[in-house]
């Protein structure tokens, strides 16, 4: 297996946080919890708005952003106005400056009931924000639960809103694991790496001809 790999010169954000809040018309002193990604079914945003309405039940000054296009988009915001949290959440669409995007996001949530190794899993871990996803597909094979993100082993929202609600709450150990996500994909998951690893499967394949 060849894990994906992302350019770190190429992730990057020249904003702060507090400006990248700004830029999206939110408060910079909220809380934002994001996603990113194709709103299909698999994606399982329905968990996403079921926690976000758990969350801000408890916390009126979080503020949730989805980020991306798809099939699904209809349904989901009508979703957000029955659950009561439609001004709470801010459907972006697709977005062409998403490392932009991803500098708002306090946490990043990965929701979905399938997924491989997605490419905006290593880019937030590289931007420094902290992860909260289901450990399904490849997630726990990048993300040390508590050390460089959290994750979670069941699709119930409570359990999803409550993990991200320990995290919002427990500053310092946010902190540490976002600079542990920094430095396990500059470890382990770079474009060179990547090609490297191509290149030596390949050169394995003809010397054995």
């Amino acid at each position: 297996t060849i894990p994906n790999g992302i350019d770190l010169e190429d992730v990057r954000s020249s904003l702060a946080p507090l400006e990248a809040k700004r830029r999206l018309g939110l408060p910079p002193d909220c809380f934002v919890i994001g996603t990113a990604g194709r709103l299909e079914p698999v994606k399982r945003l329905d968990i996403f708005l079921e926690a976000a309405r758990q969350i801000s039940a408890r916390d009126a000054e979080v503020r949730f952003v989805i980020a991306g296009d798809g099939r699904e988009r209809a349904r989901l915001s009508t979703l957000a106005r029955e659950l009561g949290i439609g001004k709470l959440v801010l459907f972006l669409g697709h977005r062409h400056d998403v490392f932009d995007v991803l500098r708002a996001f306090d946490l990043l949530v990965l929701s979905s009931d399938h997924e491989g190794l997605p490419m905006v899993l290593l880019e937030a871990m590289a931007l420094g924000v902290v992860v909260v996803a289901r450990a399904v597909g490849g997630l726990p094979e990048v993300i040390q639960d508590g050390k460089n993100g959290m994750l979670v082993y069941t699709s119930d929202a409570a359990s999803l809103a409550n993990v991200c609600g320990q995290v919002l709450a427990d500053p310092a150990g946010r902190r540490e694991m976002a600079e542990a996500a920094r430095v396990s994909v500059a470890e382990k998951h770079t474009a060179e790496q990547t090609a490297s690893q191509v290149r030596q499967l390949y050169y394995s394949l003809l010397v054995s001809q």
